[in-house]
């Protein structure tokens, strides 16, 4: 089976997405989403985020701002086509998603799927911790009934600069998410066990867009490669079709 390590691109005409995979994860993550999104006749960019799709350690030279600046350059590629343009993240590409719109506020709509308040698991207890260590490496665990294809993330260790960076990035994305002014979905999964139930609420309660909702009964983390990912793609284009 392929696997898309490398940033895409799929032209079309109708309006332009910017797909943004998670942390630690890779363009893989929303091939299938930008496959179906151009076989409507949009015009799709997957960049690859600095640090991801090569090695731990190359991860460990980057912060949360070269993550958005990776994702900024494939914007401004985009905004040359002039038309609308939607942007649409996973995991940390959510919370992207919402620091790119805040400074870009012509951006037709944005959404945002599983983008989590505060670290996953142990991480968030011990993450402030990580500033005063060397380089380190952690390898992620979560609840064991949690099934692979729920997990997006590509590297089996992770960096403590980069979890530390991750920390930041939640930071600035509540900062800024009351001034959201662009039309927002939100996916979520009551069963995500890194981004659940309760990173739903706290989001809706706290952009004053009065965001679209899409909550899910049984998807994983990675919502858009699950059982429900028709229902997800189908949701989008809903949400996006009186906005063009």
């Amino acid at each position: 089976m392929h696997v898309q390590k490398t940033s895409l691109e799929l032209p079309g005409e109708r309006a332009a997405f910017l797909l943004l995979h998670g942390f630690t994860g890779l363009p893989d993550e929303m091939c299938g989403l930008a496959k179906f999104l151009n076989e409507k006749g949009f015009h799709v960019s997957v960049p690859l985020l600095a640090g991801h799709g090569t090695t731990p350690e190359d991860l460990a030279t980057t912060t949360w701002k070269d993550w958005e600046n990776s994702a900024n350059e494939a914007l401004i590629e985009l905004e040359k086509l002039n038309i609308p343009i939607f942007i649409i993240g996973v995991c940390a590409g959510g919370l992207l998603a919402y620091t790119l719109a805040s400074k870009k506020q012509k951006i037709a709509g944005l959404v945002s799927m599983a983008a989590f308040y505060e670290l996953p698991g142990y991480f968030k207890y011990i993450a402030p911790f990580f500033r005063v260590l060397n380089w380190h490496k952690f390898k992620p665990t979560f609840d064991k009934r949690m099934k692979p294809e729920s997990l997006p993330f590509a590297y089996p260790v992770w960096p403590t600069p980069c979890i530390t960076s991750a920390r930041d990035l939640v930071f600035a994305t509540k900062k800024i998410l009351p001034t959201i002014k662009q039309p927002t979905l939100l996916v979520y999964s009551e069963r995500d066990r890194v981004a659940g139930l309760k990173h739903f609420k706290y989001v809706k309660k706290h952009l004053r867009n009065s965001p679209t909702c899409l909550l899910l009964q049984s998807a994983g983390h990675m919502v858009i490669k699950g059982s429900q990912k028709e229902k997800i793609f189908n949701e989008i284009l809903s949400f996006v079709d009186d906005k063009i």
